[in-house]
């Protein structure tokens, strides 16, 4: 019966149309209600939960509302107008400046930065696109391939820091492992993008 635990507020959301939340606790008291044998350890595990859930999930909460607040700055017509210039100047104008350009600043993926398109570089992106710097397509299949410095190392992915507690490891020690090799997946990502759209 508890297997069915997760299917519970999938059938409640998409055939009887409830709002997401109260799905979403109806599968988990639910949950507990088959599997806990006493109601002191229903109170104990859904508290004991609530606390673990809620430590998990704020750094991505305030990330994410970190990340909005970064894009609103971006996007603000003076900001737009007093970064422009930079990055006019910096901005790749051929082929071999574009490769170049993408494939050496790639780590700045990391950290949610300027090339990160889940984090500020969708600010940076929306810019070079704007001011016309760069094809829309040339400058999203760069970012693309950037992508994957992110995806794949970037130590504040929830996926790396697990990996990194149960291996009891420093994440950062994953980082440096994978960066070489994933810098040469990036290289040939970008290499693609600059011989279709550049």
């Amino acid at each position: 019966m508890a297997l069915i635990t997760p299917l519970l507020p999938l059938l409640l959301i998409t055939i009887f149309k409830w709002p997401i939340i109260p799905a979403l606790l109806v599968g988990i008291l639910y949950g507990l209600a088959v599997t806990q044998r006493s109601w002191s350890s229903f109170i104990n595990l859904l508290t004991k939960s609530a606390f673990e859930g809620i430590g998990q999930g704020a750094p991505a909460i305030i990330l994410m509302v970190g990340i909005g607040m970064v894009l609103n700055a971006v996007f603000h017509p003076q900001v737009a107008q007093t970064i422009g210039p930079l990055l006019e100047r910096v901005v790749p104008k051929g082929p071999a400046s574009y490769f170049l350009f993408f494939t050496l600043l790639a780590p700045l993926a990391l950290y949610r930065g300027p090339l990160n398109l889940f984090g500020l570089g969708s600010g940076v992106a929306g810019l070079m696109i704007g001011l016309g710097l760069l094809p829309a397509t040339a400058v999203m299949s760069a970012l693309l391939a950037v992508e994957r410095m992110q995806a794949i190392a970037d130590p504040t992915n929830t996926h790396n820091v697990w990996l990194a507690g149960y291996a009891d490891v420093d994440v950062n020690q994953i980082t440096a492992k994978l960066l070489p090799y994933v810098w040469l997946l990036v290289a040939a990502g970008v290499l693609v993008a600059t011989i279709m759209f550049v």
